[in-house]
């Protein structure tokens, strides 16, 4: 875990982010990024806000935090973070997350993926900046804190993944690895049956939850 401080509010404010410092009034410790802060936000950052367990100890969110908070396209969509900007996930990047996962950039960097664009779940990403390219976190909507990655592993589920895929299985089949009688039928009569219980041994694992929504 980076240590508090090293959050991953530099890369997406000002000129690499496009986000404006919003400063507000109250001095405390960012419970997003674990910043000391002269000029924060101590409200709760929505009425509806739910994200608490995945916060950092503090008081008051931060004058950097604040506008990606509020832009809602940091919880709406999945997305990649570097020194050099911030990509969303959308019809023109179909491969970013896929991309990403397989060849990160150079550290340091953050990753977000969402499953319904409802939660702010990026916000667990506050103080787990990745400064890895072997090692890296990812953060999601449906964990209470990033998981950790290995660019080895990632390759190393491609393949199942991609015959997967190619045989029309619905990724959310790949989840929770409710396959039909009619795909184990059709499994026994192709021979690859052992795919179907490769993906039943991995139903239930972060990673696999990760990179099954990352892929393309």
């Amino acid at each position: 875990m980076i240590e508090a401080g090293s959050s991953l509010a530099p890369l997406l404010i000002g000129d690499v982010g496009g986000q404006e410092p919003l400063p507000g009034t109250h001095h405390g410790t960012c419970y997003v990024c674990g910043r000391q802060t002269e000029h924060g936000w101590a409200e709760a950052p929505s009425d509806n806000f739910t994200a608490w367990s995945q916060i950092y100890r503090g008081s008051v969110m931060c004058e950097r935090c604040r506008p990606i908070f509020k832009d809602r396209r940091f919880r709406q969509r999945s997305w990649v973070a570097t020194t050099t900007g911030v990509q969303f996930a959308d019809s023109e990047h179909r491969t970013l997350l896929w991309d990403t996962l397989r060849e990160p950039p150079d550290p340091p960097f953050c990753v977000y993926v969402t499953a319904g664009g409802q939660k702010q779940g990026w916000i667990s990403l506050g103080i787990y900046l990745s400064t890895s390219r072997e090692r890296y976190w990812v953060g999601t909507d449906w964990t209470d804190r990033p998981v950790l990655i290995e660019r080895a592993w990632v390759h190393d589920q491609a393949e199942l993944i991609d015959r997967m895929r190619e045989r029309k299985m619905p990724k959310q089949v790949l989840l929770d690895g409710q396959f039909s009688s009619g795909a184990w039928d059709r499994a026994m009569r192709e021979e690859w049956t052992d795919d179907i219980e490769a993906v039943l041994a991995r139903v239930g694992d972060p990673r696999w939850e990760v990179v099954v929504r990352a892929h393309p």
